[in-house]
């Protein structure tokens, strides 16, 4: 299929649904050069399943309750998509990833104005693998949402060199609540919050088992970079980051750690963080921080024992 055209006022439920009925898959779909406006009703753009080898290029999806549902739809690839201007029919998402959607590159796209300012403007939910988000653009609203139900397996989701631009919610939101989301990189991403957003983290981590966060920076964002909101973080890489403020702090959950000549005067800290002497000596390998706060109380503690 090579579709290219410009359409506007549409209406109904999708304009375009490519939902095979007896389950069998389409393949080589090439769809470039389209522009979907929406109608005052609340249209939706594409509706996918089961479709492997799918390419979209230059579409400019705008005023649409859901621009581009999928599920079942493997190696696929989109460039220069821009999406915008949600209706504000209906509570659909810009993008909306669903089960099985495997192999998926988002290269350049750009996602804004959601459907208010506390929706995301991409989710990622149910089992699939490897989504990977490129030079793309986020602005308003919330920028990635994950989410699992308990039976769910949510493998590898990367974000490199992403811009996240006057957002009121997370850039990153796990909002999953058993340990079922596997590898998440995050690398050279630039994440501004609105600066009336009252909003705590640029990233929510709940359950994410294998985070990577290298080389971002984090401005405007209240406490940290990263939040654990109370739920299982494990096997984390978190380093490099860089922030506008001495209060935010790069990761809430008490295990960074640093080299320095003296303990923190300045700046929020919280509890477990550890800063290791400089130039250490007998009696002083560094400090650790007992009680969170700005900056914290600080302990120097002796020598590991052999």
């Amino acid at each position: 299929t090579n579709i290219s055209s410009v359409i506007r006022n549409a209406s109904g439920s999708f304009l375009f649904d490519f939902t095979m009925p007896d389950g069998s898959a389409f393949q080589q779909f090439v769809m470039a050069n389209l522009t979907i406006i929406g109608g005052t009703d609340g249209c939706s753009g594409l509706n996918f399943k089961f479709c492997q080898k799918a390419y979209m290029s230059n579409i400019i999806f705008r005023n649409l309750v859901t621009g581009v549902r999928a599920e079942s739809m493997w190696t696929v690839t989109m460039e220069r998509c821009e999406f915008r201007d949600k209706n504000t029919v209906g509570t659909g998402r810009h993008l909306e990833m669903n089960a099985e959607c495997n192999a998926w590159v988002l290269n350049r796209c750009a996602f804004s104005l959601p459907h208010d300012s506390t929706d995301f403007n991409v989710t990622i939910s149910n089992s699939l693998a490897s989504v990977s988000f490129i030079g793309c653009l986020f602005e308003g609203g919330g920028g990635v949402q994950l989410s699992i139900a308990s039976a769910d397996l949510l493998r590898n989701i990367v974000l490199i060199g992403c811009y996240f631009e006057w957002m009121n919610r997370e850039c990153l939101r796990s909002s999953a609540r058993v340990q079922g989301i596997k590898g998440v990189t995050i690398i050279g991403c630039y994440f501004n919050a609105w600066e009336k957003s009252t909003q705590g983290y640029a990233i929510d981590s709940a359950f994410i088992d294998g985070l990577t966060v290298l080389g971002c920076y984090c401005t405007r964002y209240k406490t940290g970079i990263i939040a654990q909101t109370n739920y299982n973080l494990v096997n984390y890489l978190v380093s490099s980051n860089a922030t506008d403020s001495e209060n935010i702090v790069q990761i809430d959950i008490g295990h960074t750690e640093k080299v320095s000549a003296s303990a923190p005067t300045t700046g929020k800290h919280v509890r477990g963080e550890v800063v290791w002497a400089l130039q250490p000596t007998a009696t002083l390998h560094g400090w650790i921080c007992t009680q969170s706060g700005t900056p914290g109380t600080w302990t120097q503690f002796p020598p590991v024992a052999g």
